[in-house]
C-alpha cells in the first residue's frame, strides 16, 4: 500500500506494511429467528489499528457496524487489558450464502465468527411491586461458524495481495483549509471527532472527515472547480447530541437533514455544486442548547 493512509485523493486502510492477515469465510447460513446477526470478533495482543471487514449475503454487500476496545471509555492512565474489534451484520430469515472477508495489518490476530439469534423482549410493564425492568432483547441461541483461529505460524507460506484503497476524482475535504471555521465548542478537527476521538456514527467508524460542534459554520472557497459534494452527516456516538445539518452553496440552502440524535444512522449528503464559488457546512443545536452537540461530516469529499 501507499506510504501514508490518507492522501488528497485516496484513502487506504493499509499504509505500507510488511505483513498482515487475511481471513476469508464462505458458509451457508439457515436463519429461523426473526432477529439474527452475523458476528465477527478479532482479538489481538496489540491495538488493531488497520482492520477492514466486508460481508456479502447472497452475493450482495451488506452493511457492517463495528465497535472496538480502543474507542470505548477508559481511564487515561491505565493500559487497556485487551484489544479487539467486533463486527456485526444483520441476517434475514431464510437460507443464505454468506461470505466474510477480513484484513488486518497486525500479524497475530485471533478471529472467530458465529450467528446469533434473538427476539424482542416483553415490553408489557409488570404490575408486580418492585419488578425489575424487562429485557430489551432475549438471546435465543448462537452457532459458531468457526472457533477462534490460531495466529499463523512464522513458517506459513505468504501470499501477496493488493490492499483495499479508494481513489476519487477530486479531493477529500480534510486536506483543505476552510476560510471560515466557527463553532460553539472546541476547534474543528480533521479525521476525528471534536473530542479528538475516532469518528463513530451509529456504530459505523469513519477514517476521515470533519468533527465539529454545534452551532457550527464552516466555509470553503471552491472557485467553481467542483461538481459534487458528498458526505455522511451524523451525530457523533461519543456523547448524546441533538443536531441538524445544512449545506449551502453561494449562500443558498441546497440540503438539510432532519433532527439527528445519538444512535441515528448517518444521512447521505450528495449535492450538485457545479460552478459554486463557496461551500458552507452548517450545524444547528436542535433548539435545545449546545450541550454535548458533537457532529461529524464523515467521509466528506469534493468531486470534479
Amino acid at each position: 500500500g501507499p506510504a501514508e493512509p490518507l492522501g488528497a485523493d485516496y484513502t487506504s486502510r493499509f499504509p505500507k506494511t510488511d505483513s498482515g492477515v487475511r481471513v476469508h469465510v464462505e458458509a451457508k447460513a439457515a436463519v429461523s429467528a426473526s432477529r439474527s446477526e452475523l458476528l465477527i470478533l478479532l482479538e489481538d495482543v496489540q491495538s488493531p489499528e488497520s482492520v477492514t471487514c466486508t460481508v456479502q449475503v447472497d452475493g450482495q454487500t451488506t452493511d457492517v457496524t463495528s465497535s472496538d476496545s480502543e474507542s470505548g471509555w477508559g481511564a487515561s492512565v491505565l493500559v487497556r487489558p485487551e484489544h479487539w474489534v467486533f463486527f456485526r451484520a444483520a441476517l434475514p430469515i431464510g437460507e443464505h450464502n454468506v461470505q466474510v472477508d477480513l484484513l488486518s495489518s497486525n500479524a497475530l490476530p485471533r478471529v472467530s465468527c458465529w450467528l446469533w439469534g434473538s427476539r424482542p423482549g416483553d415490553v408489557t410493564p409488570s404490575t408486580y411491586p418492585n419488578a425489575l425492568p424487562q429485557p430489551e432483547s432475549v438471546s435465543l441461541k448462537s452457532q459458531p461458524l468457526f472457533e477462534s483461529s490460531a495466529p499463523p505460524s512464522a513458517e506459513a507460506e505468504p501470499i501477496h495481495v493488493e490492499p483495499p484503497m479508494e481513489r476519487i476524482n477530486g479531493v477529500f475535504l480534510d486536506t483543505l483549509d476552510p476560510v471560515v471555521s466557527e463553532q460553539g465548542y472546541g476547534t474543528l478537527q480533521k479525521n476525528r471527532s471534536v473530542w479528538e476521538k475516532p469518528m463513530i456514527i451509529s456504530g459505523q467508524h469513519y477514517m476521515r472527515g470533519l468533527g465539529t460542534h454545534a452551532p457550527a459554520r464552516i466555509v470553503y472557497d471552491l472557485a467553481g472547480q467542483y461538481s459534487r459534494f458528498q458526505a455522511w452527516a451524523g451525530a457523533d456516538a461519543a456523547t448524546t447530541p441533538t443536531v441538524t445539518f445544512e449545506v449551502r452553496t453561494d449562500g443558498v440552502s441546497r440540503w438539510k437533514s432532519n433532527l439527528m440524535q445519538r444512535g441515528d444512522a448517518a444521512q447521505r449528503v450528495d449535492v450538485d455544486i457545479t460552478g459554486a464559488k463557496s461551500l458552507e457546512l452548517i450545524v444547528g443545536d436542535g433548539g435545545n442548547g449546545i450541550g454535548a452537540d458533537h457532529a461529524d461530516w464523515a467521509d466528506a469529499r469534493l468531486l470534479r
